[in-house]
């Protein structure tokens, strides 16, 4: 797994001049529990996965229901290209299997006869959407030497299939690990979110509007502050993030048209 180290808080502020636009997508939502996925048709290890949905505001789909099974084999898992496709189960060692955001695994979907500690990472296979243990991940030497790379599915704690962008920020929760700002759209509205990047949680969210301030608090709990302006104006599509101290530009992100 990717270790972060932590980094020293600053203040950010972010300019947003926004013009309703439409966006293709191919995420999609759960109306059982209104998060959203997305089958990612590359193949990587299960921590190269992990890190790449980690990178999207995201995190390897961690499944606690049979709908939520039933329902990522069904929309996603059964039309990927390999045989299995990670998700975020992995083993801590012991037959320890826990979710990647912490979870326990209170329900499980296993193949007869698994796991077997032939791996340390959870794939669901692609032709029936039961689980198995795989060499997906080093982080555990005594299962894998060598992992294997395959499809992957992520999962959002949330209901945006519209992902734009996301901003790598410090700290935000105390937890001295870098956060994320999730640029997200629903509906043609923008939303603003903080995403703890070590669990790929929600913390909090605003909605974006015309001529709209938003106080730091409202996108923070601790460390970093967010101060937040909105401007919509008809043709132009950016949002920018700026160093709040020496107004310097971080990034700039073009919407979509």
């Amino acid at each position: 797994m990717t270790i972060h180290k932590p980094l020293a808080t600053f203040t950010v502020a972010i300019l947003a001049l926004i013009s309703v636009a439409q966006a293709d997508s191919t995420k999609l939502v759960n109306p059982n529990n209104w998060h959203t996925y997305q089958g990612i048709d590359s193949n990587m290890t299960w921590e190269d996965g992990e890190t790449y949905c980690k990178s999207k505001g995201g995190h390897l789909a961690t499944i606690t229901s049979s709908e939520e099974n039933e329902f990522v084999f069904q929309n996603i898992a059964k039309n990927m290209s390999t045989g299995g496709s990670w998700i975020g189960g992995w083993d801590l060692g012991g037959d320890n299997w826990t979710w990647i955001t912490g979870e326990k695994l209170l329900y499980t979907n296993w193949s007869p006869g698994e796991p077997n500690d032939s791996g340390d990472s959870m794939q669901i296979y692609t032709s029936n959407g039961m689980w198995d243990d795989y060499c997906g991940s080093t982080e555990t030497s005594w299962v894998c030497d060598s992992p294997f790379s395959q499809n992957f599915i992520c999962e959002w704690d949330y209901s945006y299939s519209q992902y734009l962008d996301v901003i790598t920020i410090p700290d935000v929760n105390g937890d001295q690990m870098m956060d994320q700002v999730v640029l997200a759209m629903n509906s043609g509205n923008f939303y603003l979110k903080t995403i703890d990047s070590a669990t790929g949680k929600q913390l909090k969210q605003v909605a974006l509007g015309a001529a709209t301030t938003i106080t730091p608090s409202a996108l923070t709990t601790v460390g970093t502050q967010i101060s937040v302006l909105i401007t919509k104006s008809t043709g132009i599509s950016v949002l920018q993030l700026r160093d709040n101290t020496t107004l310097a530009l971080v990034k700039t992100l073009t919407l979509p048209k």
